[in-house]
């Protein structure tokens, strides 16, 4: 986890977030998936990232869920917004990125 720890630290100094260009290799060696947030919709049910609320809502959720479904989620995400999303603002996506780290770190896998 400290390998993690020290990547997470590196690419949220990176505001562009297809510039974290190690990413998908760390979460792949991790065991995560980029499963387009199936595990969580399974788990929690649909949800939306449109305000605030809906990402705290998301936040709640997964401080209860297990370490595997934090990063799918962190994985999947950051996937649909450097390849799928037309445009995304770095200075809201960031923080919500620290926050899900945060979860991910404080669970042992």
């Amino acid at each position: 986890m400290q390998n993690l720890k020290n990547k997470i630290e590196t690419w949220l100094l990176n505001k562009q977030l297809d510039g974290w260009k190690d990413f998908p290799n760390t979460m792949w060696a991790q065991g995560f998936e980029m499963d387009t947030h199936e595990s969580f919709v399974n788990l929690f049910g649909e949800f939306s990232l449109n305000d605030e609320r809906g990402r705290q809502d998301v936040i709640e959720k997964l401080q209860s869920a297990d370490a595997q479904i934090v990063g799918n989620f962190i994985f999947s995400h950051w996937r649909f917004l450097t390849h799928w999303c037309c445009c995304y603002n770095p200075d809201e996506e960031l923080p919500f990125f620290k926050q899900l780290f945060a979860i991910l770190l404080s669970k042992e896998k």
